[in-house]
């Protein structure tokens, strides 16, 4: 049986444990195409498992940065609905929300009946009745 130089070298690279399966993959630097096929593996497994690591860290980098933006966000439009401290000439704000009329602390901007940050707010079924409500705190 006639064999080709061609054919020789195939044979000793499989022999050798290398082949031109993983030769043209990005993860391989320089030489290490003529790496045997189990070390090129290697190589390009931990670079892939490098490049999950980083983008699951810049996507968690770009999640913490959202939700500082939400959080700025969410405060600003609070502190917009209304001046209600005492430096501003207030004694206290009435605001109509879906569920009904509250009150607004003039310390803290937080509406009135909660017991913390989880607490429900005392709803009012008026702006008279809120009015009233604040009227008897401040007399």
């Amino acid at each position: 049986m006639k064999i080709t130089k061609r054919q020789l070298r195939r044979l000793v690279r499989e022999a050798s444990g290398s082949t031109k399966k993983y030769d043209d993959d990005s993860a391989l630097r320089g030489n290490q195409s003529k790496l045997p096929d189990a070390l090129q593996k290697g190589i390009i497994d931990k670079t892939v498992e490098d490049r999950e690591e980083q983008e699951a860290q810049e996507k968690e980098k770009k999640n913490e940065s959202i939700t500082s933006l939400l959080r700025s966000m969410i405060k600003e439009v609070i502190t917009a609905e209304g001046e209600c401290d005492k430096a501003s000439g207030h004694a206290g704000c009435i605001r109509k929300r879906s569920k009904g009329w509250v009150v607004l602390s003039n310390k803290d901007g937080k509406c009135w009946g909660r017991q913390d940050d989880e607490g429900e707010c005392t709803y009012y079924s008026s702006k008279k009745e809120a009015q009233k409500a604040l009227g008897a705190y401040h007399r």
